[in-house]
């Protein structure tokens, strides 16, 4: 081979590996506020930022029983009356279908519109998620069964547990407060606080604390990395249907162990 030739072959490899930097560099979190998550449903004009025809793709219990798999959808954005804001005829209100929808009849855990969701990352539209060794309840205190308090009061309580993923391991601590809020209809309201030990990506121990957590809606590794990402229900408001943030561990930086990604608060028609 003589010298041209070789230094055209290492300018066509240069070329490759820049590209593939480019590609690994656009998943930062300069660009969380590309990755978009919501349900399908009716909701106000302002609750939904998705254009009509987006791909999408749904965490959904495995069919098999075993662990989570993503699916791939296309969404329908159709514009209703909303009786509470429109007047005169308009239609701000935004209807959220998918397509094609599931053939078990499962609904998602969320829907995910997200850059690095593709058809070479998603291959065939569907994709069976990292399983994750967690049981929410050996992990999340619920209060016992019959438990009645008077507005104002609370318990609260705390709890500890491991969990995997693959071969990576975190330690959770979890503080949950219950409180009755409201006078009228006495409903609890949740509140954990949840501690997570790990390594971070410099291979620090690290913690990091999540505040306001209702629930752990999921957790697994979304991004691929093998490290742990989660689904918060941050719900605590009786106003509120929908209320979950996306933490990916790809948005963590150096000192943490997720960053947040997206979220979705939405109350609904």
């Amino acid at each position: 081979m003589n010298i041209r030739s070789k230094s055209l072959l290492y300018a066509a490899f240069l070329g490759i590996f820049i590209s593939i930097g480019g590609l690994a560099n656009d998943f930062s979190l300069d660009n969380k506020q590309n990755i978009k998550i919501l349900l399908p449903g009716k909701y106000h004009g302002d609750e939904i930022d998705i254009e009509n025809n987006s791909i999408v793709y749904g965490i959904y219990s495995s069919e098999l029983g075993d662990g989570y798999e993503l699916k791939k959808h296309s969404v329908s954005v159709s514009l209703f009356e909303d009786l509470l804001n429109d007047k005169n005829g308009q239609k701000t209100g935004k209807q959220v279908e998918i397509s094609p929808k599931s053939t078990d009849n499962l609904e998602p855990i969320i829907l995910i519109n997200a850059p690095f969701l593709n058809d070479a990352t998603v291959a065939g539209g569907r994709k069976i998620l990292h399983k994750i060794d967690f049981n929410k309840s050996n992990c999340l205190y619920t209060p016992p069964e019959g438990y009645i308090s008077s507005p104002g009061s609370e318990i609260n309580t705390s709890k500890e547990c491991d969990v995997s993923l693959g071969r990576t391991s975190y330690n959770l601590k979890t503080q949950r407060i219950f409180e009755v809020h409201d006078n009228f209809d006495s409903k609890l309201r949740f509140n954990h606080k949840i501690m997570i030990t790990g390594l971070a990506s410099n291979n620090s121990s690290t913690s990091q604390i999540l505040e306001n957590v209702s629930d752990i809606a999921w957790a697994g590794d979304l991004d691929s990395d093998g490290k742990l990402d989660l689904l918060i229900n941050m719900k605590s408001h009786y106003n509120s249907i929908h209320y979950y943030k996306l933490y990916l561990s790809s948005l963590a930086g150096d000192q943490n162990l997720l960053g947040e990604a997206a979220e979705f608060n939405a109350a609904g028609c």
